[in-house]
């Protein structure tokens, strides 16, 4: 009985470790390791404390922020802190580095967010075109109803006026003058309800009635007396129109590495747009896009081909419907005029 017992005290403490070993052991499923999440981009909308990133591939990932999260900036000066932001600076356009991870559902929960003076200027810059093109829009939306209405009054004036015709070269036999003059005016009021109709088709339809390139020298992003001339110029005939937009793109050659070259040509683009801001309204601009060393025009194994691909092209479009000083005739052949 004494051996029993003492073997029996024995099992006790394995039994009971064991017993803690299988309460303490996560059930399957229970455990999910975390995915560490890295990547830049632009920030395209914000709901609250979630945004939606556009990384420079093209790809879209939802992003929360929590009260744990660092927004700061992005500073080259290492002698000084780095300047902190809310949430309610991040701003669509903003051009944004995040770190963090993701969790179990997929959504990417932000550690920390960095962004330089610069882009949180640039989308500021952005956005207060947003509230001057909803007017633009709600006018064009107005013009619009207006136009059809009279397009639907034109057509209705052209069945009474063909229906007269009819009646008074039958009933009252009119002579063949007369008659000429009648189906003349209906002839009319249809035109003018196709020229109506066309307006309307016209009025979302952009057309490019002049591209302006400017080169950049290796790794440079400053304009040139001759690139700022280039730009005073297509500026001017610019603002000779209405219904105008001017967009514009950045590019690099492929000298350096991806994430390098989007924020080169970036650099490219955001130089372009602050000088022609001294002159052409916010709202008149498309929000500038680097596209890195994608989109090429030349060969990057060569030297000529790198320098022409470090470029910026800049668009003047014009609103066919608004603008109705175009040449119809060039910008449907597809001419545009360089410089």
């Amino acid at each position: 009985m004494k051996r029993l017992s003492q073997t029996g005290s024995l099992r006790l403490p394995g039994l009971l470790l064991l017993a803690v070993l299988v309460m303490s052991w996560p059930a399957a499923g229970q455990q999910f390791e975390k995915q560490k999440f890295k990547s830049s981009g632009v920030l395209i909308e914000r709901f609250n404390e979630l945004f939606t990133l556009r990384d420079y591939r093209g790809l879209e990932f939802k992003v929360e922020v929590n009260m744990d999260t660092e927004i700061e900036e992005q500073k080259s000066n290492f002698f000084r802190d780095p300047k902190q932001y809310s949430v309610h600076d991040l701003i669509p356009g903003l051009d944004v580095r995040v770190k963090g991870f993701k969790d179990s559902s997929g959504k990417v929960v932000a550690q920390q967010i960095k962004f330089t003076q610069n882009a949180l200027k640039v989308a500021k810059a952005i956005v207060s075109q947003v509230a001057p093109i909803e007017q633009n829009m709600s006018k064009s939306n107005t013009l619009l109803k207006h136009t059809q209405t009279r397009v639907e009054r034109g057509e209705h004036r052209a069945e009474v006026l063909s229906g007269q015709v009819d009646e008074l070269t039958a009933g009252l036999k009119l002579t063949r003058s007369d008659v000429r003059d009648a189906r003349r005016q209906a002839e009319q009021a249809i035109a003018e309800a196709g020229a109506a109709h066309h307006r309307i088709s016209a009025l979302d339809e952009y057309k490019t009635e002049e591209l302006c390139t400017l080169h950049f020298a290796f790794n440079g992003w400053t304009l040139s007396a001759e690139a700022q001339s280039m730009l005073d110029r297509l500026a001017a005939t610019a603002k000779k129109r209405t219904g105008y937009l001017i967009e514009v793109k950045g590019f690099a050659s492929a000298d350096g590495d991806t994430g390098y070259n989007h924020r080169l040509s970036q650099r490219r683009a955001d130089q372009v747009v602050e000088h022609l801001l001294q002159q052409i309204p916010m709202r008149r601009l498309v929000t500038p896009y680097g596209y890195g060393s994608n989109l090429p025009v030349a060969d990057n194994e060569t030297l000529k081909g790198r320098q022409e691909n470090r470029r910026v092209e800049i668009r003047l479009l014009i609103n066919r419907g608004l603008d109705q000083t175009i040449d119809t005739a060039r910008l449907t052949s597809g001419q545009v005029k360089r410089f």
